[in-house]
């Protein structure tokens, strides 16, 4: 299912030939979409200059594209990037928080405070 412009360039990549040009019938077949919901992601990579119009069926995918899109691997390795370094950051504060306590309590016997 398409949500959003990253996922109909992905499709796009998908039914692309090898000059990087792709038809419009083979983005519906391949979304399950109708030509009416691919006109305005159509129009609107158009005007960003992701896809260049060649003939009313037929697009051709820019470089830019390629640099835009993001797989789902992709967005699966920097979430789970980031909620490591998320944990990581809890596992520090909570033993810093534990060496903090014993060093105190090392402290205040010492000392007899």
């Amino acid at each position: 299912m398409v949500t959003n412009e990253n996922d109909f360039i992905g499709i796009m990549m998908k039914c692309k030939n090898e000059k990087d040009i792709c038809n419009v019938g083979k983005i519906i077949e391949r979304s399950g979409m109708s030509d009416m919901q691919c006109l305005p992601f159509i129009q609107s990579l158009t005007n960003k200059g992701i896809i260049q119009k060649i003939d009313l069926g037929n697009f051709q995918i820019t470089p830019l594209a390629y640099s835009i899109y993001e797989s789902p691997q992709k967005k699966a390795r920097k979430s789970f990037l980031k909620l490591s370094v998320s944990f990581l950051k809890f596992v520090i504060t909570y033993i810093l928080g534990i060496v903090s306590g014993l060093i105190i309590s090392y402290l205040t016997h010492k000392f007899g405070w």
